[in-house]
Order: structure tokens, then C-alpha cells, then sequence
């Protein structure tokens, strides 16, 4: 079964080329229902990303290499159909690092299987879009608090978007979700940069279907029911930080062009977390928030803040990001503000 068989679905913003299907963003992947005898098999180059395999309730973590290979994603006996994702938990970009951790994008080119029945998965009706920064990407969760460079050297095998509050997100409401997300991107200013505006920010690369920004993307294609912007922590993660006049303003221009490309769909904003955020994000999201509602009389806008007090020294794992207690618990402050706003 080739990439663009209709019994394939992808998940997440996926792009496509002329001969593979291409996933670069957290959680993005692909989905078929299965049944059989046998091995099912991917042609894939994986570009050294993890992906988690769920094959009904049993699930794993493949490390892919670079290059084409054949995987062996799982062995199957059962004469009911059952449902089979691959999914993306690593990241094709961390900071300004892709070289060093030789991080790419990665290819599905096929899905084979001798005595295996391929079938389209079942449609979702929920949909929900994230774009975020590392806290949407599960960035440090597998780690421990200590120095920084424990996260630094070991980043790959300590981030699993799979334990991100996303991944619970969409299972909690089954929802078809899409992440756009990169580990210390800002609105106006990246976390590692010497600058007070950086050339690419996160909501720059949400104009793109991938982070090189080669493919524009079509945003008439899907339409999310729930837009979350968790953005704004690396803005003020480094010197000289982001000015707040353009923060605020920078941020308002994305709730509008938000609510341009999804005109149904409500949106909720997100900040705190850290007492940094509190101190320097909030009240310029507070403000753009005001501004735009001043402006536009949107009904559909929302806001959560996020207490750092929630959180204690048991939720904290690598360089100040959630570990996988600490990233169950933001599930539930964002799930329940969820509910209340969606009546899911």
C-alpha cells in the first residue's frame, strides 16, 4: 500500500511530496486499520526521529535511523480489524541545532504486509490545533531536573511528545489533533537569540505545512473546532528579551489572523506556568487580548491562566520543562477549561 492509498490516513500537519508522505511536527503520522496474519512492514526513512506504535492497546517507541529502511512495525493475528497509528514524538528541530543532533523530517514511501487486510481508519469529528513551543512537545519530559547540560546531551532521549498534554488532550476528548510546535521558538523573539526580534519565529511557521518553509499551507483544507496558542515563554527566556509593546502587538496580530483562517473555530489562549511567565508573558497576552476583544467584539475567545504554584518540585524534569506527572497535570487544567468552553 503506497503513501497515497485512501485507506491510509495521516495525522497531524503532514506534508506531501511526489513520492512520500512527510511528517516533521510533533504527533504528525499516519493511521490504517489492520487484520490478518502476519508483519506489518513501513518503507520509511525515518530521519532519526522516535515515533510511537499503537496497534490497538499495545504500544512502543521505534528509533528510526536515516536513510531508507524497512521496519517492522508489528505482527498481527486477529481476524477483526483492528487500529494501527504511527506518530511522530520527536522533534526535526530543536533550537538553532539540527545539525549537531542531525535532526530531519521523516518519509513514509509504502505499508506492506503478506496476509494482511489494509482499511481506512474511522473519521474524527473533534478537531483541535496547537500552536506552541517546547511545552507542546513534551521537551524534557523523560528527564531529570539538574544541571542544564543533562538535557542538552541526552535531548533526544528525553522528549516524547507522547507524554505532552496534547497527546492526552486528544485522547481524552478523541479528537483529531494537529501540533505546531517547536522547542524554543517565541512569537517575537526565540529563545536563543541576541536580538529582540527573531527572522523566524513560531507564528512564521505556522504559515508553512514544514519548518524549512518550502510548502505554503492551504488552512481551507482543515478547520480546526478549537485553536490553542501556548506561546510566549522564550520571549523572555533570554537577554535582551522581547520588548512588551511589540510582544502585545505581535501577539494581537496573531489572534487576528487566527480568527481569519479559522472563522468557526473558538480559540483559547494560554499562559503562566512558570513565575517568569506570570511576571513578563500574561500581562502581555492579557493585553492583546483586551486590545482584540476591544476591537473585534469576538465572542469566541478565551483565556486560561496557569498558577505556578499548581506545579511542584515533582513535576519539574530537564532545564525547566514538565516531566510526564507534571505534563498530566496541564492536561487536566487545559482539559477542564476544554470542557467549559466546548462542552466536551
Amino acid at each position: 500500500m503506497h503513501f497515497n492509498d485512501d485507506r491510509l490516513s495521516f495525522m497531524g500537519r503532514v506534508g506531501n511530496s511526489s513520492n512520500s508522505l512527510e511528517f516533521e511536527w510533533p504527533l504528525s503520522g499516519f493511521k490504517t486499520m489492520v487484520s490478518g496474519q502476519g508483519t506489518i512492514q513501513a518503507t520509511m526513512n525515518g530521519g532519526g526521529a522516535k515515533f510511537l506504535v499503537s496497534l490497538g492497546s499495545d504500544r512502543y517507541v521505534l528509533d528510526t535511523l536515516e536513510g531508507v529502511h524497512e521496519y517492522n512495525l508489528a505482527e498481527i493475528n486477529c481476524q477483526d480489524f483492528i487500529l494501527l497509528t504511527v506518530e511522530r514524538v520527536s522533534e526535526a528541530r530543536i533550537f538553532m541545532l539540527p545539525s549537531l543532533l542531525n535532526l530531519t523530517s521523516s518519509k513514509l514511501y509504502k505499508l506492506s504486509g503478506d496476509g494482511i487486510k489494509f482499511q481506512k481508519a474511522p473519521k474524527k469529528e473533534r478537531r483541535i490545533e496547537i500552536l506552541g513551543d517546547s511545552n507542546s512537545v513534551g521537551f524534557g519530559v523523560l528527564g531529570e531536573p539538574g544541571a542544564p547540560l543533562t538535557g542538552l546531551t541526552n535531548i533526544i532521549k528525553q522528549e516524547d511528545a507522547s507524554h505532552a498534554y496534547p497527546w492526552d488532550l486528544a485522547h481524552r476528548f478523541n479528537a483529531d489533533l494537529r501540533v505546531i510546535a517547536t522547542s524554543g521558538k517565541g512569537v517575537v523573539k526565540n529563545a536563543i537569540d541576541y536580538r529582540r526580534f527573531s527572522s523566524r519565529p513560531m507564528p512564521l511557521h505556522w504559515d508553512y505545512g514544514d519548518y524549512d518553509m518550502l510548502q505554503v499551507w492551504d488552512f481551507s483544507v482543515w478547520q480546526p473546532d478549537l485553536f490553542i496558542i501556548f506561546l510566549g515563554g522564550n520571549d523572555f527566556k533570554s537577554y535582551p528579551y522581547a520588548a512588551l509593546s511589540n510582544f502585545t502587538k505581535s501577539y494581537h496580530d496573531l489572534l487576528k489572523k487566527a480568527r481569519m483562517r479559522y472563522p468557526r473555530a473558538k480559540i483559547l489562549t494560554i499562559c503562566g506556568l512558570l513565575n517568569s511567565h506570570q511576571r513578563f508573558v500574561c500581562p502581555g497576552v492579557s493585553k492583546a487580548v483586551r486590545d482584540y476583544h476591544a476591537a473585534s467584539n469576538d465572542t469566541e475567545l478565551y483565556s486560561l491562566f496557569l498558577d505556578a504554584s499548581e506545579f511542584g518540585p515533582e513535576d519539574w524534569g530537564a532545564i525547566q520543562h514538565l516531566n510526564s506527572m507534571g505534563q498530566k497535570k496541564l492536561a487536566g487544567f487545559i482539559g477542564d477549561k476544554i470542557t467549559e468552553v466546548m462542552g466536551w
